[in-house]
């Protein structure tokens, strides 16, 4: 269904210098938007509901950063849609992007720093630290 209206919005993108990584994030993710239509048997604009997002969003339990890429790439092929007058009303303004846990430091107590069994090796499988994290030990 979304076959000519894609790429003109891939054009539209490239026009006003989106990055090539959001543009191919755009193409991956709008392709997976067409099949999950077709697979609904929704054959034009008109007929998508915003049910037919969340429901898109959420389809092949995605992780938390792929359902922001596809809330983002639905926030802006709508906002094209409605802007070149293809759709009267955006009804992917109002969809919420997921929320992304932050990571958060773990500390170690006094006790535990001067521990004569702790060593760097020890703190990295107890505290699971990958080697790109930061040890800061606070005098």
């Amino acid at each position: 269904m979304l076959q000519n209206i894609i790429p003109k919005f891939i054009n539209y993108c490239k026009h006003y210098h989106f990055s090539l990584k959001a543009i191919q994030a755009f193409k991956t993710r709008l392709g997976e938007l067409d099949r999950f239509l077709n697979h609904q048997r929704i054959h034009s604009l008109c007929e998508i509901q915003y049910d037919h997002l969340i429901d898109f969003v959420t389809t092949g339990n995605p992780s938390v950063h792929v359902k922001k890429v596809r809330v983002w790439t639905l926030h802006q092929f709508f906002h094209y849609l409605e802007f070149h007058k293809l759709i009267k009303v955006n009804i992917a303004q109002q969809l919420p992007y997921p929320k992304i846990d932050k990571h958060i430091q773990q500390f170690l107590t006094l006790d535990e720093l001067m521990c004569p069994e702790m060593d760097i090796f020890c703190l990295l499988s107890v505290f699971s630290i990958d080697y790109d994290d930061r040890i800061i030990i606070l005098k």
